[in-house]
């Protein structure tokens, strides 16, 4: 039977959004001084050791696969921060607003650029600098994950413009996987009642859990927020089981995907 094990406690500092590391022996978390909310940062969890901070704010932020570096979304573009003397130093890569995934070993990324025509593009990054353009998009780019078989497939949770009545435009969610060879885009589920939706892929590439939550907007000092300020009420996880990598790369058709609910709760992650 599994034990709980307490990894950081609220008493000073209120906890916000957090990554682990694809090892599981790395976390980062942002948080805010209780006594003083000026003072936000990122603080760095190791395996066995004790939280310290990074004393850099951030709240779109991203650990590398093996846990060296955590990429921090800034003024001008990302930076690849070292969390530990093995990462060598700061690298920065200017024009990007924020990344959304890594490959496995963590040379490529994902980043998403603000273009000149208010569209956002999706870039792979690799490791000497050099860009590829996947998609563009007018709405926001949520998260992506990459399919860890072959590496070929990524999976993007996207945002879109609908217009439910008239003079009324509304987000919309919708996941759609893309062949990274091709740049062709697969639409497959919609997520109706968008609000801060995340996505976990599963270490063996065969499935995506997901959530949907309910807020309530709160003045209240409640633990449970989203990064708004709102109250979570409640929240429903979903595991979506994802066809065979041969159907998406040359099927001519979406295929029919059903998401199992699974239990109540929100923010889910596989453990690796």
């Amino acid at each position: 039977m599994g034990k709980v094990k307490l990894v950081l406690d609220a008493k000073a500092y209120k906890n916000f959004k957090f990554d682990l590391s694809n090892d599981g022996k790395t976390i980062v978390v942002s948080r805010i001084n209780r006594n003083n909310p000026a003072e936000s940062s990122l603080w760095v969890i190791p395996e066995e050791e004790s939280p310290r901070p990074l004393g850099l704010p951030g709240n779109n932020f991203l650990i590398a696969p093996n846990g060296n570096r955590v990429a921090v979304a800034q003024r001008g573009g990302i930076a690849m921060i070292p969390l530990n003397p093995e990462a060598g130093e700061t690298k920065f890569f200017p024009g990007y607003e924020t990344i959304v995934g890594f490959s496995k070993d963590g040379s490529q990324k994902f980043m998403v650029k603000d273009n000149l025509d208010y569209t956002r593009s999706l870039v792979l990054v690799k490791e000497d600098g050099t860009a590829k353009e996947l998609f563009q998009t007018l709405a926001p780019v949520v998260n992506c994950e990459l399919e860890p078989r072959e590496e070929k497939i990524l999976y993007c949770l996207k945002l879109r413009l609908v217009q439910r009545e008239e003079q009324q435009v509304n987000q919309e969610a919708y996941l759609a996987a893309i062949d990274l060879e091709t740049t062709k885009e697969i639409p497959l589920l919609v997520l109706p009642n968008y609000q801060d939706v995340e996505i976990s892929m599963s270490p063996d590439g065969i499935a995506l859990l997901f959530d949907q939550i309910a807020t309530t907007f709160s003045n209240s000092n409640t633990e449970i927020a989203t990064e708004k300020g709102e109250a979570i009420v409640s929240g429903r996880l979903w595991l979506l089981t994802l066809p065979e990598l041969a159907t998406i790369q040359t099927g001519t058709k979406p295929p029919q995907v059903l998401p199992e609910e699974l239990d109540s709760g929100f923010k889910p992650q596989w453990i690796p």
